[in-house]
């Protein structure tokens, strides 16, 4: 049987085949190379962020959501990085602080902040529970968390409307808690 044709062959249909490969392969060649850390040694081409991406924002596998400006304040700058990190992957922008001071500087100069991360036991002219007052004060949409290594609380005993977590605390829960403050108020 080698040899013999199977029949009539419907060539519009390679046709379009063929072109649409080759737009692929065009569009393709545009994109940025870089090495997929799961598999080693390959190589892959990764799309830019679409517009959508940047103004919706996308969290892991893709959900859209809002974009929602975090702002961490500990002084312990491993653990800062941590959770920085963790939020950033979730979606969230982040800015950093290491005390109080710092805090209140970029609270004055970011008003796209939703939220706050604080450590409790602090360095600095105030504590954690202190900066969550002021934050109270003076930017009341701002929902605040405060968490701590040292001391356990209910979040009915914060100095404001909050929630608290003991370190260490599960990275997930915290970023949970952030999403469901933000769109309660």
């Amino acid at each position: 049987m080698t040899g013999q044709p199977l029949g009539p062959v419907d060539v519009s249909r390679l046709n379009a085949s063929a072109a649409s490969n080759q737009r692929t392969a065009e569009l393709n060649e545009d994109l940025p190379l870089l090495t997929d850390p799961f598999r080693s040694g390959c190589v892959t081409r990764v799309r830019p962020p679409l517009k959508k991406d940047i103004t919706v924002g996308r969290g892991w596998f893709g959900m859209a959501h809002d974009v929602i400006a975090v702002l961490v304040v500990e002084d312990e700058t491993l653990i800062r990085m941590d959770i920085t990190t963790l939020l950033e992957d979730q979606g969230f922008t982040v800015y950093e602080a290491a005390d109080a001071d710092e805090a209140i500087a970029i609270l004055n100069t970011h008003s796209e902040i939703r939220a706050m991360f604080t450590d409790i036991d602090m360095p600095g002219t105030m504590d954690g529970l202190k900066l969550a007052a002021a934050v109270r004060d003076r930017w009341p949409p701002v929902q605040i968390i405060v968490t701590s290594g040292h001391r356990q609380l209910r979040d009915d005993q914060l100095p404001v409307q909050g929630r608290f977590f003991s370190k260490p605390y599960d990275h997930l829960r915290v970023s949970s808690a952030i999403r469901e403050m933000v769109a309660a108020e």
